[in-house]
């Protein structure tokens, strides 16, 4: 790829988006703004249209991941759920930009999308079987099996967030009773948190609270308060089974962990801090989040043989004469050259020729 060939990327949350211009090195600048769901397909077109202008290179193609169950074959995202809880259907993502720029344009559900970045470019880069599991609003998952996405028959596969890990839960989301997402996602915890207040008598600094959000749990229970670690010792046993249930399922070489859904602490990540975490590693930070992901590893480690890791590596350079390199690994840098020689009609690649 020559240096003025770029692509503009765009990653869509249900309250934020995030974009800028990116090389075959990595992202230039990024950017973000409050999605405008209402207007979503117009509001893509703007940002496309910016960052023509701005981009150090020619924008060439357009990538994009969201939220929400996507068609990729045809550029369409099919259910789009806002923060509100609406659901917006058939946004025609690809269409709007070959309509006004001519650009071809790859869309993928954003935890599939992060389990291709984990598979290439990341912690998976060894393994066969890669799941990464995102913690936001809601709970979802990508699953890479052989550098293939698992999509599903309709393009729906790794719902997880809907599996249910309470039996006859009070709580629910889509109308699924006990789901993960109704008590362990960035908008179930509260909701769990609440639910248990109702019947536990107990003082807790959240009952002052109009509104309670996740980030408001982990601060409480950093500063002592002991309901709120309460709720988070729960979150973290429900937490280890469902990725419990995914290594059953899946039998992945390693599940990562990411997502949105943040405390007020240093360490970042709810699920624990930017470091790196296997199933027998102990934090060294004890703020809520680190015991949150203690309790998690903990929990899990009887249940699985796949490691679990938070977050990704950067891209790890390799020469392929090194004696370390496994067979394996150099089949796999051999069909990462070939994808990105060979361009796919979902995952348009930039050539040396643009």
């Amino acid at each position: 790829m020559s240096v003025t060939s770029s692509v503009a990327v765009i990653d869509i949350g249900s309250t934020r988006i995030r974009y800028g211009p990116a090389t075959r090195e990595g992202p230039v600048t990024v950017e973000t703004e409050p999605t405008d769901p209402m207007r979503l397909t117009a509001q893509l077109v703007d940002i496309v249209d910016r960052l023509r202008t701005q981009s150090p290179g020619t924008i060439r193609h357009v990538s994009v991941s969201t939220t929400g169950l996507v068609d990729a074959e045809r550029g369409v995202i099919d259910e789009f759920d806002t923060a509100d809880g609406e659901t917006i259907h058939d946004i025609p993502v690809a269409a709007a930009m070959k309509d006004a720029f001519g650009l071809p344009t790859a869309v993928e559900n954003d935890c599939t999308a992060a389990a291709i970045g984990e598979d290439t470019f990341g912690s998976g880069f060894r393994s066969d079987t890669v799941v990464h599991v995102t913690f936001g609003t809601g709970i979802g998952a990508g699953v890479v099996i052989d550098g293939t996405p698992v999509r599903g028959e309709e393009g729906y596969a790794a719902e997880v967030g809907l599996v249910p890990i309470v039996a006859d839960g009070d709580l629910s989301s889509t109308g699924v009773r006990g789901a993960w997402e109704a008590y362990c996602s960035g908008r179930g915890i509260p909701q769990f948190a609440r639910h248990l207040l109702a019947t536990d008598d107990r003082s807790s600094m959240l009952r002052s609270m109009d509104e309670v959000s996740a980030p408001d749990v982990f601060a409480a229970a950093d500063d002592g308060d002991e309901f709120a670690g309460d709720v988070l010792d729960r979150v973290a046993r429900y937490n280890a089974a469902g990725i419990g249930a995914i290594a059953n399922m899946f039998n992945p070489g390693i599940i990562t962990l990411g997502g949105s859904s943040r405390s007020k602490t240093p360490t970042g990540s709810w699920m624990g801090s930017t470091a790196t975490w296997t199933s027998t590693s102990s934090p060294t930070r004890r703020s809520s989040s680190s015991r949150v992901w203690a309790r998690t590893s903990n929990c899990t480690a009887g249940r699985r043989r796949s490691s679990v890791r938070t977050r990704a590596h950067p891209w790890r350079s390799r020469s392929a004469t090194d004696p370390a390199w496994s067979r394996r690994e150099r089949c796999k840098s051999n069909f990462i050259a070939r994808r990105l020689r060979d361009p796919s009609p979902t995952y348009p690649r930039l050539t040396n020729q643009d």
